[in-house]
């Protein structure tokens, strides 16, 4: 009977282990960058498919550079659990529960008339 007991004990803890949940802040669309064409796109065309940009900086001579950032996490449902009781730290509950990250960015320069010059992407971390 306890061996019984203790293989479903384990069983459960290793099911459990398998359950993730993935959160996404940020633009979620950065997948459809491809779309965008240099010298034809505009910031409204490029609004209207990632949204409004996290962060716009406007130089001198009129061009814009705005930037969407999209950040993705992965937890681990049971060490979570396990690993986050009593700890009273919020940075140490972050290390603890953190499984994967993801943060992927597009910048995107314009002319001072509105159309795309230039794009550039980055992913840094790993899902």
């Amino acid at each position: 009977m306890k061996k019984s007991v203790a293989f479903v004990m384990v069983l459960f803890f290793m099911c459990c282990g398998c359950i993730t949940t993935t959160e996404t802040r940020g633009s979620n669309n950065l997948d459809a960058v491809s779309s965008i064409i240099k010298g034809v796109s505009t910031k409204a065309d490029v609004v209207n498919i990632f949204g409004p940009p996290d962060q716009e900086i406007t130089s001198d001579n009129g061009t814009q550079v705005c930037t969407w950032v999209s950040v993705k996490e992965k937890h681990d449902i049971l060490w979570e659990a396990l690993t986050t009781r009593g700890v009273d730290s919020t940075d140490q509950m972050r290390k603890n529960s953190l499984v994967g990250r993801e943060v992927r960015q597009v910048s995107i320069t314009f002319s001072p008339d509105g159309v795309v010059v230039s794009i550039n992407t980055s992913k840094t971390g790993k899902i």
